[in-house]
């Protein structure tokens, strides 16, 4: 571990992600991908994470993306735990362990009070039993898969205008339904376009998607169950067509609307470090919209 040495990232050593990324991904990451990523001035709070390198070459990485939440309806910074990365011939020397518990200490500095995350297999394990985090909840996965039918296709048999944009943004109802959340402001639907997701359907029935990545439904609004419900029957019809998957925390509406069609399959864990102990974190609930890679 000597050998190492460890900066915080900021604007000038931004660049050194996209070395890691293509040497322990194997393929280039796309143009200002972090750097938009990492734009996280609208919280007021930005570039928490930390890079190790071995003399001028990068060769590990952690980091967080701060994120404004609601709980018990005052906004909280939080951040979201995402990026970890080790170079191949570097990995098992506790580099993501000393990279994490640096950047947690910077988050306390920053004012952070709790991280969420919603870890791999691989470092799900690293969380839980060295850095201190806690399993929360377990969320929801529904996947209705089809093979050939163009996207487009599919979104014009779910009555949803055929796949027409809409400029109306989808909000949180999660929150409105009482539970604590991400905020949904403008600020955050703007940060949010560092990954290709759009707003699909009619004011009466709207889908934040992620088109890129096969028809993830980040998620939904309003939550009018009959009209949702068609929506879904309206699916029924299609044998062949790519796939659309929701991603949603148990016990709440959305995923008590999806479970009376489709069957639960296990999804993402939630992780959380509870930082500060100001707020309460068993209320929290999130969607496939609030995880950083939709």
């Amino acid at each position: 571990m000597s050998n190492y040495a460890f900066a915080r990232l900021d604007a000038t050593n931004l660049k050194d992600l996209y070395t890691l990324f293509a040497a322990v991904y194997n393929k280039p990451c796309p143009q200002s991908y972090f750097e938009r990523k990492y734009d996280t001035a609208y919280t007021g709070v930005t570039y928490i994470g930390y890079l190790a390198y071995l003399d001028t070459r990068p060769v590990a990485y952690y980091g967080v993306v701060p994120t404004v939440l609601s709980i018990r309806q005052q906004r909280v910074l939080a951040a979201q735990s995402c990026d970890t990365m080790t170079h191949p011939a570097h990995q098992k020397k506790g580099l993501f362990v000393k990279l994490a518990k640096q950047t947690i200490e910077l988050a306390k500095q920053e004012g952070i009070h709790l991280i969420f995350g919603f870890p791999n297999q691989n470092s799900y394990p690293g969380f839980i039993k060295h850095l201190g985090f806690t399993h929360a909840d377990t969320m929801h996965r529904y996947t209705i898969r089809f093979s050939n039918t163009p996207f487009k296709v599919l979104m014009r048999k779910m009555g949803l205008a055929g796949g027409r944009q809409i400029s109306e943004p989808v909000s949180n109802i999660l929150l409105q339904e009482g539970h604590d959340g991400v905020i949904y402001d403008q600020a955050y639907r703007t940060y949010k376009t560092y990954n290709s997701n759009t707003v699909i359907g009619t004011k009466e029935q709207r889908f934040w998607v992620n088109l890129p990545k096969g028809g993830w439904i980040g998620a939904f609004a309003p939550l009018n169950k009959e009209l949702f419900s068609q929506t879904l029957r309206n699916l029924e019809s299609l044998t062949k067509a790519s796939s659309i998957t929701f991603m949603i925390s148990p016990g709440t509406g959305p995923d008590s609307a999806l479970s009376k069609t489709m069957r639960a399959e296990k999804g993402f864990a939630v992780i959380v470090k509870n930082l500060s102990g100001k707020y309460e974190t068993s209320r929290l609930k999130f969607q496939f919209s609030d995880i950083d890679i939709f």
